[in-house]
């Protein structure tokens, strides 16, 4: 309840001294191309980085009044959350990281890929699938592969009457990647620091290790995405060898 009230004592006051105010990842991205979908653009063409299936996603909400929508959002990110974290004690825990209030209240994906990643690690090869055409990086967790498998057909499926958006996506990444800076500074790491850096923790082959190097493999990794160095602590509080049971 500690961390839950810092949170929101953060929200309060970045709300009443202007830190959060103007536009949010929601009403500058997310509804633009929602709206594009639902009429009939194609979104890749203003350099949309994420996969076809979440655009659909966007289009699915996007009509509805700013603050629902922003809410669907909220929500998706509390539920991601609690997801991380395998508890709500946990989630409480996690609320004393004050890049939480801030992730919040700019509408970003990280907790969506952050789950995405902690699942992976824990052996729902699903998980990782989901939060890898957010941000690409959950796809290096996945362990297990047959619902790995399930969840990438079911992607494919529902996009087929936009199967061309598919290689259009791939285009705007092969663009985008190389400039590294895509929605705002990054993490002053150089990207060879970064790749040495996952192929010695995917080497340790243990979940947190795992965990954390998707983290750090973040294709553009803001200041923001520190957020989710979070996951490998939650992913090696509920690794079975440490607890003694299955995954949580």
């Amino acid at each position: 309840m500690g961390g839950v009230a810092f949170t929101l004592l953060l929200l309060v006051v970045g709300y009443q001294s202007g830190q959060f105010g103007g536009s949010n990842d929601y009403t500058g991205t997310f509804d633009l191309i929602g709206d594009m979908v639902r009429n009939g653009q194609n979104p890749y063409s203003i350099g949309l980085v994420y996969s076809p299936p979440v655009a659909l996603w966007f289009a699915a909400f996007s009509w509805l009044p700013v603050q629902i929508a922003e809410g669907v959002v909220l929500l998706t990110e509390v539920a991601a959350l609690r997801y991380i974290a395998g508890s709500w004690l946990g989630v409480g825990m996690i609320c004393w990281c004050p890049l939480l209030a801030f992730e919040f209240a700019l509408g970003n994906l990280n907790l969506v890929v952050g789950a995405g990643i902690a699942g992976a690690a824990l052996g729902r090869g699903w998980a990782g699938v989901v939060g890898g055409l957010v941000k690409l990086s959950p796809f290096i967790a996945i362990r297990e592969w047959r619902t790995a498998a399930i969840a990438g057909a079911i992607a494919l499926v529902i996009t087929l009457p936009w199967l061309g958006w598919w290689v259009d996506w791939v285009h705007n990444l092969l663009v985008a990647l190389p400039v590294g800076n895509v929605g705002g500074p990054i993490v002053p790491i150089p990207l060879p620091v970064r790749v040495v850096a996952v192929v010695g923790l995917l080497a340790l082959r243990r979940p947190w290790a795992v965990a954390l190097a998707a983290v750090i493999a973040v294709p553009a990794f803001h200041y923001q995405t520190l957020l989710l160095l979070v996951v490998p602590v939650a992913v090696w509080f509920r690794t079975p060898a440490r607890r003694g049971g299955a995954p949580e």
